[in-house]
């Protein structure tokens, strides 16, 4: 709710309290006004209430503004949002910018009118249009979401810059992402250093943080990290997980500031109450280790355990490390390989070897040998040492020579019935065509296709996108 502070008709301003009081009880529409602003700077909403209610009517736009304003916040009235509605709507309609902005949020979010955010874009357009800071920037908001309007990127630079121009640091910040990353304007890291600087001395914790990361790796602006450190500070002080993050990394390492693992022990700590996968899994690892804190297993484990849970690769790894081998919890080798296997589908690489070692040894999961060879392969392929050496290892076993076989001829059977039946279905694609199809989809894929689905069915899913 947005309130106005115009003193409207200060002629009045020279008359006694009992002079402006029976001006307004015979009906004078600006005395009404007068006196109930009055009213409300004692704070008697009630008699307040009552004599906007007498100047709206007479068809005051201040006065029904703030007859909005009462039935909105319940002041001197019982609060009816439809009523307020109904007033802020009616000074609207008079142009008063403060009352268009008021009846276009109560459209965005529905009170006392339908949520129709066609509605609310229109009337935040009149008030932008007039100049009001907090329009334009919902205003930009609504061409960025394409919310009740058509979405359109160039008009929401337009109307950030508006807003930041005026002040807001909102839109300071947002203006700044335009410019950062070429959004509706020409990219411009410098301006966006330049943006993000203004909202930054506001104490927009965002911006503290982003203009932190200008500095620390140089974008924009001269690379100075300790300057980095200031920004960061500034931020994670006002409880921003991000910067409490980074300022953790940069006294662990000694970017910008002189190393001191109690202060980044405690940033990582603070961004870790606050959920950050991140600095939970770097947390847990110091209570692991007992670097800087005093050694805790468990405390290591139930850290691991809530960056895991947010899909953090390396804390799923780590826990499924945890599981493996009796750290802060009993060995569970059927959980190991589920952690294990989330980390591996993310692309973690010593959880895609430990996984193929898993199946090669049946530990947590039954052996399979193709399904070891399928995870090295993967980890190899990232450049695993260790992956390499254990690929090798399974490959020239004996032991898994004909398993390995085996599956290559099963695997190459199916391929041969699959491009087949894709012959069946184009019958004028060459053999070098039906070559070429099957060799678009991965033997990784394949192998999911010949698990799960007959030939057939496997080429009529790929066709029709299904798989």
């Amino acid at each position: 709710m947005k309130e106005n502070t115009q003193i409207q008709n200060n002629k009045y301003s020279d008359l006694t309290f009992e002079e402006l009081k029976t001006m307004a009880e015979q009906g004078c529409v600006d005395a009404q006004y007068n006196l109930a602003k009055y009213y409300k700077a004692k704070n008697d909403w009630a008699k307040a209430a009552v004599l906007f209610a007498k100047a709206a009517e007479q068809g005051d736009k201040y006065a029904q503004f703030y007859l909005g304003v009462c039935y909105e916040l319940g002041k001197g009235v019982e609060q009816n949002f439809v009523k307020a509605a109904d007033w802020y709507t009616k000074a609207a309609e008079q142009g008063m910018p403060e009352a268009q902005f008021n009846i276009a949020m109560f459209y965005r979010f529905g009170n006392g009118v339908d949520k129709d955010h066609a509605k609310s874009a229109a009337w935040l357009i009149k008030c932008a249009e007039q100049g009001e800071a907090k329009a334009q920037y919902n205003l930009a908001e609504c061409y960025k979401d394409g919310k009740g309007i058509k979405q359109d990127y160039e008009k929401a630079a337009e109307w950030y810059q508006k807003a930041a121009e005026q002040g807001i640091d909102e839109a300071q910040f947002s203006i700044a992402l335009c410019y950062e990353y070429g959004c509706g304007v020409k990219m411009s890291l410098a301006k966006a250093v330049e943006w993000y600087q203004k909202a930054a001395e506001q104490g927009l914790d965002k911006a503290q943080y982003n203009l932190g990361v200008c500095y620390e790796d140089g974008d924009g602006v001269k690379k100075n990290p300790a300057k980095a450190v200031v920004w960061y500070t500034k931020a994670a002080e006002q409880g921003y997980a991000e910067a409490q993050y980074n300022l953790a990394i940069c006294y662990q390492d000694g970017i910008g500031v002189e190393p001191d693992l109690s202060k980044a022990i405690k940033w990582y700590a603070e961004a870790a109450k606050r959920g950050l996968a991140e600095a939970q899994c770097n947390l847990a690892s110091y209570y692991q280790e007992g670097k800087g804190v005093r050694k805790n297993q468990k405390k290591a484990f139930r850290l691991f355990t809530k960056a895991a849970e947010q899909n953090n690769d390396l804390a799923q790894f780590n826990l499924a490390l945890c599981y493996q081998y009796g750290r802060g919890v009993k060995i569970a080798p059927v959980e190991a390989v589920e952690w294990y296997t989330k980390a591996a589908v993310q692309g973690f690489a010593m959880a895609q070897n430990n996984l193929a070692e898993c199946y090669k040894e049946g530990f947590g999961v039954k052996k399979d040998i193709i399904e070891a060879k399928k995870w090295y392969t993967k980890a190899v392929e990232q450049g695993d040492p260790e992956a390499q050496k254990g690929l090798d290892d399974l490959i020239l076993n004996p032991a898994n020579m004909e398993v390995l076989e085996n599956h290559r001829k099963k695997l190459e059977e199916y391929k041969k019935k699959a491009g087949d039946y894709f012959k069946e279905l184009y019958p004028d694609t060459t053999n070098e065509g039906v070559e070429k199809w099957i060799s678009a989809t991965s033997d990784e894929c394949w192998i999911i296709y010949m698990q799960d689905f007959e030939p057939k069915i496997a080429v009529q899913g790929m066709l029709a996108g299904l798989i």
